[in-house]
């Protein structure tokens, strides 16, 4: 679906100002073209922000997805993503907050694969760390497990936390 021009008669007037609105866009593709770079993890993240959790899980979980809008973006449809290895750690230094220090010490048997993970310098392929990041999430809040299966060669079983 191309990025297509609005008419004000399409949108409402107070909003359109007049001239025609271009529809919204990541990374130059038009949102719905999107490449799921990150499923898992986007899909926990929503998940816990529709379900009753404290306000600082809120706001954590708000930077989550603004941190995996921005590795979307960096994804490309057709093509290898470019990621920058900065911004995959942010995604895991916003993980390790949302979850919380005090439970992620209490849960080393469960989190293994991410404590480790928090201490190299390149994370993981990104089938490898969206299943890991939604673990993690799910462990924490009680949310669904992630499905498990093999991706690019990673395998990503019960054992990953």
């Amino acid at each position: 679906m191309p990025c297509r021009d609005l008419t004000p008669g399409q949108f409402p007037a107070a909003l359109a100002g007049g001239g025609p609105i271009r529809q919204f866009k990541i990374g130059g593709y038009p949102v719905g073209q999107l490449p799921a770079a990150m499923p898992k993890t986007i899909s926990a993240t929503d998940y816990l922000l529709r379900s009753p959790c404290p306000p600082d899980a809120r706001r954590y979980a708000v930077d989550l997805l603004l941190a995996l809008a921005a590795v979307e973006g960096h994804a490309s449809p057709g093509g290898r993503p470019i990621m920058i290895p900065a911004l995959l750690r942010d995604l895991v230094i916003i993980t390790a907050r949302l979850a919380g220090r005090t439970w992620l010490e209490a849960n080393v048997d469960k989190t293994r694969a991410f404590i480790a993970m928090r201490t190299t310098v390149h994370p993981p392929p990104l089938p490898e760390l969206d299943h890991i990041l939604a673990c993690v999430l799910s462990e924490r809040f009680g949310l669904p497990r992630p499905r498990q299966h093999r991706l690019r060669g990673v395998r990503c079983s019960a054992d990953c936390l």
